[in-house]
């Protein structure tokens, strides 16, 4: 009878052996290998490299750890814009990464960035493909395939020339896996109003009434400090049409979110405004004054 017993105790060790030699390995990042670094990603239909930014922070499991985009300015400063989060991804446990767009060749000023490249220079509507805007949702999977990633939604955060970004995206791939996005201190918006002509508004855009249900549907944070309210400000822009939307960004940001409301007649409607005390113009404090909108 002992005998019997180690015998099966034998098979049932020699089997979880096999077991565990034989098993599917997991595999390793490829692309995100280090705590911080930058790679790339290769986006097809454009037949570009984009430079990804990112920080995985020590010891978390990246299978189940949060993903969030952090989008960067005007000055295309994307190293800047994931370092805004590492010590908050440190304590939170998320992993942050942000696309480069640099401001040469197809994503050139606001045209090929945070207008999308949803037009071309003659006006007339590109393939849906070929637009900035849909980089994201291929990224992400790209990110998830290489770290094997759980989650099938991802955070958002854009300042300024970001901000614009995030909220116009949200127009434009309204189906886009968002779980959260913040839009802060925008310097001026594309407003929800299918009445005025882009890119002041969504006349003569691929944006329907019926597409506005599901971009109002998405959580977005509309983030404004009270401090930018500079009217001098440089890289602020100054014509008829976005002057309509106030002398500065904090105004600006009044009047968009009194548009969307005005124009959000269809519920649900999960935007929310969120006003910081005290905070100009500055991507790295608007970060850090409002991650725990997305994690806490």
């Amino acid at each position: 009878m002992k005998k019997n017993i180690t015998t099966v105790i034998a098979i049932a060790i020699i089997a979880i052996t096999l077991f565990f030699i034989l098993r599917p390995q997991q595999k390793a990042p490829e692309f995100f290998t280090e705590t911080t670094g930058v790679t790339t990603f290769y986006y097809a239909p454009l037949n570009t490299y984009i430079n990804v930014f990112y920080h995985i922070p020590e010891g978390v499991n990246k299978r189940t750890a949060p993903i969030l985009f952090s989008i960067h300015g005007t000055l295309r400063n994307a190293d800047d814009y994931r370092d805004f989060f590492i010590e908050e991804a440190n304590a939170l446990g998320f992993m942050v990464f942000a696309p480069e767009f640099r401001n040469e060749g197809l994503f050139a000023g606001a045209p090929g960035y945070n207008l999308g490249r949803v037009h071309d220079e003659f006006g007339q509507l590109r393939p849906r493909e070929e637009w900035t805007f849909s980089v994201i949702e291929p990224l992400f999977d790209f990110i998830r395939k290489d770290l094997r990633s759980r989650h099938t939604t991802y955070d958002m955060f854009g300042h300024s020339a970001g901000s614009q970004f995030i909220h116009r995206f949200l127009f434009f791939v309204p189906e886009a896996r968002v779980n959260r996005a913040i839009a802060a201190n925008a310097g001026w918006y594309t407003l929800p109003d299918l009445t005025v002509d882009f890119p002041f508004g969504l006349k003569n855009t691929p944006v329907t009434a019926e597409t506005l249900k599901k971009s109002f549907a998405q959580r977005l944070y509309v983030a404004l400090g009270t401090e930018d309210n500079d009217p001098e400000d440089p890289f602020l822009r100054r014509c008829s049409e976005t002057d309509k939307q106030g002398n500065h960004r904090f105004d600006r940001g009044l009047f968009f979110w009194n548009n969307a409301l005005i124009n959000s007649t269809e519920i649900p409607f999960n935007w929310e405004k969120v006003i910081i005390e005290g905070v100009a113009h500055s991507g790295g404090t608007m970060a850090t004054e409002t991650v725990f909108l997305l994690y806490n």
